[in-house]
């Protein structure tokens, strides 16, 4: 019974105001890091896109291909 008792207690225990402070702390830390990473992210596909515009065909060098002529 006290085996119970001690179980019990050892899994209802509830977070202490540092325990808590830490917790939440490391939960604004991964939350930052996460916001960070997509922004990282973000600012790679948005070059990429620029890249590809870029170097994407018009569409008079598109029509000129399809012709069989080459874009004025």
């Amino acid at each position: 019974m006290a085996g119970i008792g001690f179980m019990a207690r050892t899994f209802d225990k509830s977070l202490s105001i540092r325990e808590h402070e830490e917790f939440k702390n490391s939960v604004i830390r991964d939350l930052s890091q996460v916001r960070t990473e997509y922004k990282r992210d973000d600012d790679r596909l948005e070059d990429r896109i620029k890249v590809l515009e870029a170097t994407r065909p018009t569409t008079g060098e598109l029509e000129a291909r399809l012709k069989g002529s080459e874009p004025k």
